[in-house]
């Protein structure tokens, strides 16, 4: 197992783990609460990480078996390398810039169901699995397109990157929902 191999799933460990310790235990009336109508609810974040990281899933499982085959728009020079710091930038934990979620990876707006934590690790458990099951040259030489518009082609470690990004910064929204004075105790 490469060292970005054991890092990234490091990282994921981690934000599944802080996740279980903080939110683990919740109430319907938790995981569902929001500051406002325009918010998430702490089970909206989570359930976002698990859709738009499925999103990738199938094709994880290409990748990892031989059989994935890139798109005409892989070969443009450099375009794979652009979008990915683009990517990876905008779902930085640091980043204070808010961004509108794609349609397809919208959270569910009903009332979640008090399992998500529990739902979180296992998607997560499925992610690492697909994760370990790389090679180094699949990781920095296959492009993939991403699950939004096929002309954006990340290099499989650079879409990786960006899914545990995207979950710091989820988890740290999550955290902070828990934070305001009239979230139910």
């Amino acid at each position: 197992m490469s060292e970005f191999v054991r890092n990234l799933v490091e990282e994921l460990n981690s934000v599944t783990g802080e996740a279980k310790a903080s939110f683990g235990g919740m109430s319907a009336e938790q995981v569902n609460w929001k500051p406002n109508p325009k918010s998430w609810s702490v089970g909206q974040c989570l359930d976002h990480l698990i859709t738009s990281n499925e999103a990738y899933f199938s094709t994880l499982e290409k990748v990892a078996a031989g059989t994935y085959s890139p798109n005409v728009w892989s070969r443009i020079p450099f375009a794979a390398d652009f979008f990915g710091r683009i990517l990876k930038n905008a779902v930085h934990p640091d980043s204070v810039k808010k961004n509108k979620t794609f349609p397809v990876f919208e959270p569910a707006q009903s009332d979640i169901a008090e399992s998500i934590v529990e739902d979180f690790a296992s998607a997560q458990d499925k992610l690492k699995d697909l994760i370990e099951r790389l090679d180094d040259e699949s990781l920095l030489g296959v492009k993939v397109a991403s699950p939004v518009n096929e002309v954006i082609n990340l290099r499989v470690r650079d879409a990786l990157e960006m899914l545990a990004l995207h979950e710091r910064r989820h988890y740290n929204q999550a955290v902070r929902v828990t934070g305001f004075t009239d979230f139910p105790s």
